[in-house]
């Protein structure tokens, strides 16, 4: 059961690295030194975390998450502000809202 989900996983990285080359966000994010491996291996394994996390405790671990979602949008729109990434790159901070203006 391990192998097949470590398998599962490794795909998943795969797609999501070459949806993020496809997009070329290695070249629009140079300026934060993105990278489409390193970003999908970090977000699938941090979603496996977050499903059995928010299995054992729900409230805390979404209240958790709000608090960190602000705080890295924070940092976006300072990204923003100083030419580092794009407009487009915050859109998924708040369901497509404009936090540019936070």
């Amino acid at each position: 059961m391990l192998l097949a989900n470590l398998k599962i996983q490794k795909n998943r990285v795969k797609g999501l690295t070459k949806i993020c080359k496809k997009k070329k966000l290695e070249t629009s994010l140079r300026d934060v030194k993105f990278n489409c491996k390193r970003q999908s291996t970090n977000g699938v394994v941090s979603i496996n975390k977050s499903i059995v996390d928010s299995i054992n405790n729900r409230w805390n671990i979404r209240k958790n998450g709000r608090k960190h979602l602000r705080k890295i949008a924070k940092y976006m729109v300072e990204q923003l502000k100083s030419g580092k990434i794009p407009k487009a790159s915050l859109d998924w901070c708040n369901g497509g809202a404009d936090i540019s203006k936070f």
